[in-house]
């Protein structure tokens, strides 16, 4: 995940840090606290949906026909094939080369979250070239997003913040599919968007990262609590789940709240490091 620390060079300094300051959700979930090799993330334990392999080394089939299954994501999968259909078909070769390594067909909700996320690693930084309303809506359903975590498990909010995902999260997803498939649309929809508009932006301010200081203060946020999320710094005691999770929302909000121009950038910066992270 990111945070944007501002020194160093010519006053602004962007590095990846471990707390995410701005999160674009499933385009950069992944599996535990430290990226896996190759392509997909991995769990650790079989994550809550998943069946095994069908006989006769079935795997694509199978795994074509739980995603048909969760027909909240039909939209998500039918966008994925008409937009970027070289990308689909690689992603269910790997989905497909994984089941049969692993002897199991996953969840709806892990491959939903490894497409999306597999999407972001090859076509991501598009998204940061495309319109204020394409970029805006993506933290629009960030929003969303943590709000219906904090209600449910204030621990997944966190792990969301962070980029972590558990099986816990495929339970919250398998509630609440229409939820994540319009955070997926949203990111999907970016990324295509930025194909054609091509928008160039110039890096953040730091006159913009001091209005966003500026916000943060006004709602209620510590210095330390600041430093975290701008600087990635980490606090030198845990800060409380819900508490954690509140900063989270609050720093959406906060980047709601700025210029357009300011706003877009930091939004730009956030998703184009995400691609490259």
């Amino acid at each position: 995940m990111i945070a944007l620390a501002r020194d160093g060079m010519n006053g602004l300094r962007l590095v990846l840090a471990g707390l995410a300051a701005v999160i674009v959700g499933l385009l950069v979930w992944r599996g535990g606290g430290e990226r896996q090799p190759g392509p997909m993330a991995s769990l650790s334990v079989l994550a809550p949906g998943a069946t095994s392999l069908p006989a006769g080394d079935a795997a694509r089939p199978a795994i074509e026909r739980t995603l048909a299954q969760a027909t909240e994501y039909a939209a998500v999968i039918d966008r994925m094939q008409q937009s970027f259909p070289a990308d689909y078909e690689r992603l269910l070769i790997e989905f497909a080369d994984r089941a049969r390594q692993d002897g199991r067909i996953e969840s709806a909700d892990y491959y939903l979250s490894e497409m999306t996320r597999g999407l972001r690693q090859r076509r991501g930084i598009l998204a940061a070239r495309s319109s204020p309303t394409a970029l805006a809506h993506i933290f629009d359903m960030q929003a969303q997003m943590l709000g219906a975590l904090s209600q449910a498990n204030p621990k997944l909010c966190v792990d969301f913040l962070y980029g972590n995902v558990s099986p816990g999260f495929y339970d919250f997803a398998g509630k609440h599919r229409a939820l994540v498939a319009s955070m997926a649309l949203a990111a999907v929809d970016a990324v295509t968007d930025g194909r054609q508009q091509k928008i160039d932006r110039r890096a953040p301010t730091t006159a913009d990262f001091d209005l966003l200081e500026s916000e943060l203060t006004r709602r209620g946020l510590s210095r330390t609590e600041i430093d975290a999320l701008l600087d990635g710094r980490t606090p030198e005691q845990a800060v409380p789940d819900a508490r954690m999770c509140q900063a989270g929302r609050l720093y959406i909000e906060a980047l709601q709240t700025l210029p357009d121009e300011s706003r877009s950038r930091i939004q730009a910066l956030a998703v184009e490091l995400m691609a490259r992270s």
